[in-house]
């Protein structure tokens, strides 16, 4: 007789628990989100779920994790501080009173990308400073941490050397550096600082001169002069002492005060009380067509004037800066003289309207070829008593100050 026996196959208890990963998004240079959803817990209560991931594919709880807090089967997550540029391979995991189960396997690399960014042009110049900055056009993705810009003698820079620190934000910043020395060649550029690393701007250079002279110049009549490069400009060193215009027309000597005020006369008055305070000319010798200054050369406006005293300091210190420093031809106390600039202004004064002199070795004045609706130009004028400088309107196309002419 024959036996069968026949038996039921033991079905398989599952204990750990079953879940997929999400996709990852919002990946950045550090950072990536992500999730899972638990579709089975498996026999027994789930104690904790998160994500894990490892530079390594199959990443366990053994390496990085993190944990949700929630009690949902669908959780997501964001993990930050990540590597740059790096390949990650990330699982959801949840785990109950018996073993640890895992999803699918995700693998992202993280973005990469450094801030892209400009220099700007330098502007504002001081003897001992500037102003520059910066335009970030990308910050590569992820959070600017340090932006500003770096400079030395060196002729790339970098934030190891000297740099300032200008907030953290995409777009234009401006920077102000200050201490730096006059007649030296400085090269400077902007910088921008992510996760990934630094990035600069293109390398401009820049030198913030100061009493160096130029080449000597002459005039029509063949007086020479010497000449100083002051920041961006080249002034003449010395008042003007010629007699007529450029093409070769005289200008009328006005010795006396009926001469002076005699209308629409292109003249000059010759101050001899010292030969090195230059001649004095009228309105007219300025408004004319024809140029007095030497080929090349201009007699300076007010924006240029502006630029030179902004250079050195501002009108309130600038006057100092630029007058001659001895009481030799100056009455005393020719307050905060130093001539640093080596302009060397001379206390030629001013002939007024009714054309007699005024203030001389009290005052150094400036013919300005800025001009009034009336077409009256303007004086530029230093006193003794203090160290500033100030730009006012005349009262008549008569009066008259030196000329010193500026480089075109």
């Amino acid at each position: 007789m024959a036996i069968i026996n026949s038996c039921k196959k033991d079905e398989i208890e599952v204990t750990a628990p079953e879940l997929i990963t999400f996709e990852v998004n919002n990946i950045t240079n550090i950072s990536v989100s992500s999730g899972g959803e638990i579709k089975n817990k498996g026999k027994y209560e789930i104690i904790r779920r998160g994500i894990c991931w490892s530079t390594k594919p199959n990443p366990t709880i053994a390496d990085d994790k993190i944990k949700d807090d929630s009690d949902s089967d669908t959780f997501s997550l964001e993990i930050t501080g990540l590597m740059p540029n790096t390949k990650y391979y990330l699982r959801a995991y949840a785990t109950n009173y018996i073993e640890t189960g895992y999803g699918n396997e995700i693998e992202f690399q993280t973005t990469g990308e450094k801030p892209i960014l400009s220099t700007n042009p330098i502007s504002a110049k001081t003897i001992n400073s500037i102003q520059c900055g910066g335009n970030i056009s990308s910050d590569g993705g992820d959070i600017i941490v340090a932006r500003g810009v770096c400079w030395g003698e060196n002729s790339e820079p970098l934030i190891t050397d000297n740099k300032s620190d200008d907030g953290y934000s995409t777009g234009q910043f401006t920077s102000f550096v200050t201490n730096l020395k006059s007649n030296t060649k400085y090269y400077i550029r902007a910088y921008a600082t992510n996760s990934v690393g630094t990035t600069y701007g293109d390398i401009q250079s820049f030198t913030l001169w100061l009493n160096v002279q130029d080449e000597p110049i002459k005039d029509i009549d063949g007086n020479t002069y010497n000449t100083i490069k002051i920041g961006d400009q080249v002034w003449m060193q010395e008042n003007l002492r010629v007699t007529k215009f450029q093409n070769g027309t005289n200008l009328k000597q006005l010795s006396n005060q009926s001469d002076w005020t005699e209308k629409n006369s292109f003249g000059y008055y010759t101050n001899v009380d010292n030969a090195s305070f230059g001649y004095v000319y009228n309105g007219y010798t300025i408004i004319a067509d024809e140029n007095i200054c030497p080929s090349g050369w201009h007699v300076p406006t007010e924006s240029e004037w502006n630029k030179l005293i902004d250079y050195l300091g501002g009108s309130s210190v600038a006057g100092g800066k630029m007058k001659e420093s001895s009481v030799q031809y100056w009455v005393a106390p020719n307050l905060g003289a130093d001539n640093i600039s080596a302009f060397t202004a001379l206390p030629n004064g001013y002939v007024g309207s009714d054309g007699d002199s005024h203030d001389k070795l009290q005052d150094a004045s400036f013919m300005v070829a800025t001009f009034d609706s009336s077409g009256i130009p303007k004086f530029a004028t230093i006193e003794s008593n203090n160290s500033s400088i100030s730009i006012y309107g005349t009262s008549a196309k008569v009066s008259g100050a030196s000329i010193r002419c500026i480089k075109n």
